[in-house]
């Protein structure tokens, strides 16, 4: 975990700052997280910035995809919430299955390069985020 840490500190600084300024919009902001600590955590040093944040809403999941847990996409049709910013530090697994899995649900998506990452050696997917959803270079 400390290298993939390490390997994204800019992502990071970048996803700190989408955060900031989410929480001065006022807009949601969804912490998915696995529900078993051994395939992942989020980074504290980005949790720590949405603790205590109003609108934040806690999604635990147990595969990849964070639509695997009803919640997310119930509560996203119940509150008519259509469109996902999409960030993480797992881009061509986590970050991607949640991709496909909004885009096949009918939402929209964006994220961009400055916000997703991963692991040494791996090269993340930007041909297809940048044919499936709005992709900020």
């Amino acid at each position: 975990r400390t290298v993939i840490i390490y390997q994204c500190v800019k992502e990071v600084e970048n996803q700190i700052s989408v955060i900031k300024l989410a929480k001065d919009l006022e807009l949601p902001i969804f912490e998915v997280r696995y529900g078993i600590e051994e395939c992942g955590i989020t980074i504290s040093d980005i949790s720590n910035h949405f603790k205590n944040y109003q609108y934040l809403i806690e999604v635990l999941k147990f595969q990849n995809s964070a639509f695997t847990n009803c919640f997310l996409h119930d509560y996203m049709k119940e509150t008519c919430l259509d469109h996902l910013f999409l960030m993480g530090i797992n881009a061509s697994l986590c970050v991607y299955d949640t991709a496909v899995s909004a885009l096949e649900l009918g939402f929209k998506i964006s994220s961009s390069p400055k916000v997703i990452a991963n692991r040494s050696g791996i090269e993340t997917p930007c041909d297809w985020y940048k044919e499936h959803c709005v992709y900020y270079n």
